[in-house]
């Protein structure tokens, strides 16, 4: 048995598992294209807890870059500020905010979806990572 770690708790956890993010519901999924507006309910659920929760204090979404840009508007082919406010949050995206204390005194953080990669993105990264290490090794 683990012993218990006696800290004091600054965070309180919830994790929401009937919106899986799957493609047909509101395109969430890491490198897919998010749909806005009416195209998609699940983003207008997803606003409204969002609102709903900025209320409360200072809120912070992380998300991926296609599911940012569809929640705030921004064009996803150019560079982007750290976050952009949306429905009384601040919205950022996976790898933007890394080394940043921007959000240190935010109260609530809600995380939607996962910074993974596609399947085939992660077969293509890591095909690429053995073209690399074989000719470092021939070279020797």
């Amino acid at each position: 048995m683990t012993p218990e770690i006696r800290v004091q708790r600054n965070a309180r956890v919830i994790q929401v598992s009937n919106m899986t993010g799957q493609s047909d519901q509101a395109h969430l999924e890491p490198g897919g294209e998010a749909q806005t507006g009416a195209d998609c309910p699940a983003i207008g659920e997803i606003g409204e807890l969002i609102a709903r929760t900025a209320l409360t204090g200072k809120t912070l979404v992380v998300t991926n870059k296609p599911v940012r840009c569809a929640l705030t508007g921004e064009n996803g082919h150019s560079t982007l500020p750290i976050s952009a406010r949306y429905r009384g949050a601040d919205v950022a995206h996976f790898g933007n905010i890394r080394g940043s204390n921007e959000f240190e005194n935010h109260e609530t953080v809600i995380i939607l979806g996962r910074d993974e990669p596609m399947v085939q993105d992660a077969k293509q990264r890591g095909n690429g990572d053995l073209v690399r290490h074989e000719g470092a090794d021939s070279a020797d």
